[in-house]
This record gives C-alpha cells, structure tokens and sequence, in this order.
C-alpha cells in the first residue's frame, strides 16, 4: 500500500491533489466491496474504462493517466482522422484515448484472449467501434507480421507493448518503420536487451527523446543504459522515439487541451 501512495503522490497530477486522490481510492474500494465487478471510470474529456485494479483503474482512477508522459504525447501529437496503431493494446487505454478523446482511426492488436475482450468492452462503451479495427492475434502463435496486418494503413505513431515478443514483432514491421508517414513510436523495451534493439530502432531514422507535457517540449535522450527507467515489479517504462523533432513538436504545441480528473494538460 505505501508503494501505492508514493506512485500516487509523486505522479505529475497527483503531487497537488492528495485528498483528491485518497478519497476516489476509497470510494473506488467500497464501489467494488459493493459491486464485486468491474465497472466504468472516467479517463479523458468524456472517455471511459472498464479494467479490475491491476489492469487500469488504479492509474485511470488515482491519477487521471497512469503513464503521463507518453499519454500526454499521443494526445498532443495525434489529429482527428490520423492512423494509430496499438500493437499489445492490453485493456484499450491508448486505443482510446487516441480514437475516442482524439478521433484517430485505430488498428489494435492484443494477443491475450481475456484483455482483448476487456478492449471490446471499452469499444462498445466508448461507442468507438467504427473508428477502431480489432486484428486477431494468437497468444504465444508466431510472429505478428505488423506490415501485413496494417497493409497500406500507415500509423503516424506506433505503440508496441509486447516485451517479450519484441524483436520479432519489430521485424514483423519493417516495412512500416522505414516509412517516412510513421513519426513516433512508443515501446516498451525488455530490459536485458534495451540497447540492442535501441540501436535497431534508430536504423530507421528514429530518435529516442523525453517528452514534458507541462511545457510541451522535447528533449533528446540518448540509448537506454542499464538501469534505465522500470516501472514497479522491474518492469521497464515505454521508450519514446520521433523521427521528425520540427514536425512533432509543431503539432504538440498547438494541440487543444485534454482534460482528466479536473486538471487540463
């Protein structure tokens, strides 16, 4: 629990909103005590999630985005009609900030069979479902050939949340990497083979930065050195690459702004 705290109150939107946050924590646990399922939260602007504790609401809820940074970056750098794609999409958190809360055009993998159908009903209860493009995937099956499952559907920003199928999956994309329509990716490095992959990733013209919301600007962050950013449980914090720094930063710093938990960014 005191680790949950100190997450909770060292977050970029909770270090002034402490009560705030204690009290959606115990309302949220009388709500399950009562209910003894899952139920709906608010996220962004009007968005909401549907996840147990682990999965979502205990970011979505306590603090509004649960990883600040690079949320706050696919808000700011995404448009209405843009393409988005959320390989290892999990729950639906940035499918649906990025086609609900900005009006993107989504393609959403998500190999595990209990999270894609958590993804579904975040979908049908955002009301996203022409907006949002479902790809079937096998858990532990072969590689996820991520070029023939966009096909001529480019993203303007890629997240790959598959650790452990990385490599492969980054493979699976070349083609769609070496495109100058693709300018951000987000991915979470595994943490023994950070560098390596790294070193890939930027063979496609890609540069690893640091993105603050507050101030809308981003700074260069060099390779990945052990240890570098985890979050708890050792695992390691998404990686933000841009290919364009002039063309991404036009776009963050005139994007209107989100509002979640009563705080604007």
């Amino acid at each position: 629990m005191r680790t949950l705290f100190d997450a909770m109150f060292s977050h970029p939107l909770g270090r002034q909103r402490r009560w705030g946050i204690l009290a959606r924590l115990f309302r949220w646990r009388f709500s399950c005590l009562r209910r003894r399922q899952p139920v709906a939260v608010p996220f962004v602007n009007d968005c909401r999630l549907v996840g147990d504790d682990e999965a979502v609401v205990r970011g979505t809820l306590y603090v509004g985005l649960h990883e600040f940074e690079e949320m706050a970056f696919l808000l700011h750098l995404l448009r209405p009609g843009d393409t988005f794609a959320d390989i290892g999409a999990g729950v639906g958190a940035y499918t649906v900030l990025a086609s609900q809360a900005v009006g993107a055009i989504t393609h959403a993998v998500e190999p595990n069979p209990q999270r894609c159908a958590r993804l579904h009903d975040n979908i049908a209860l955002n009301r996203m479902e022409r907006r949002i493009h479902v790809h079937p995937a096998e858990s532990g099956g072969a590689r996820l050939e991520i070029d023939e499952i966009l096909g001529e559907n480019v993203p303007v920003a890629l997240r790959l949340d598959l650790p452990q199928e990385l490599e492969s999956t980054l493979e699976g994309a070349a083609c769609s990497l070496a495109s100058e329509w693709m300018q951000a990716m987000l991915v979470r490095l595994p943490v023994r083979s950070a560098a390596r992959l790294h070193v890939y990733i930027t063979t496609f013209g890609f540069t690893r930065t640091v993105y603050d919301p507050l101030t809308r600007t981003l700074r260069e962050a060099g390779p990945p050195v052990a240890p570098f950013r985890r979050r708890r449980g050792g695992e390691s914090a998404p990686a933000l690459y841009v290919r364009d720094r002039t063309w991404a930063l036009r776009r963050l710093k005139s994007a209107p702004p989100f509002h979640t938990l009563g705080q604007s960014i």
